[in-house]
């Protein structure tokens, strides 16, 4: 599916899509227009979902400079795989893992499927991430309520 540049503002609870575009150009923000309909940019549910940890992690308070550097840390390759399992109805859980610190690894799982697998590698590896669970509002952006 694509999505408007209004969607995706509204996903990162901004007013104003030219004001989100300007503060995902300022940031160097990996969130870019998949292809363009009728003059006007469409975006995919990758963005949308990055759009939505963007809004969690302000609603935290970070600034959006902090907020964007954290969602940079996300591996965008892991995330694009589970997205479409969890679009597909293969996992019904959809968390993403803001990794905190810069120095981890490739193993880091910034996406899983279920809480248990959180807590799981949280125990054993004393990572430090925050959880944000965007399940609810990934299968309502899919099923056309906002």
């Amino acid at each position: 599916m694509v999505y408007s540049s209004k969607e995706l503002a509204m996903a990162a609870h901004y007013p104003d899509p030219r004001i989100f575009l300007n503060e995902v150009a300022r940031y160097h923000l990996p969130i870019e227009a998949k292809r363009i309909i009728r003059g006007s940019n469409r975006y995919s549910l990758t963005d949308i979902v990055l759009a939505l940890t963007l809004s969690e992690l302000k609603a935290y308070s970070f600034s959006m400079a902090v907020a964007s550097d954290l969602v940079k840390r996300i591996n965008l390759e892991v995330l694009s795989v589970v997205l479409d399992d969890f679009t597909a109805g293969v996992t019904d859980k959809l968390i993403i893992c803001v990794p905190q610190r810069t120095d981890l690894d490739e193993g880091f799982p910034t996406v899983v499927t279920s809480w248990q697998d959180f807590v799981a590698f949280a125990e054993t590896d004393y990572v430090s991430a925050i959880p944000v669970d965007l399940s609810d509002r990934i299968r309502a952006k899919l099923e056309g309520v906002f």
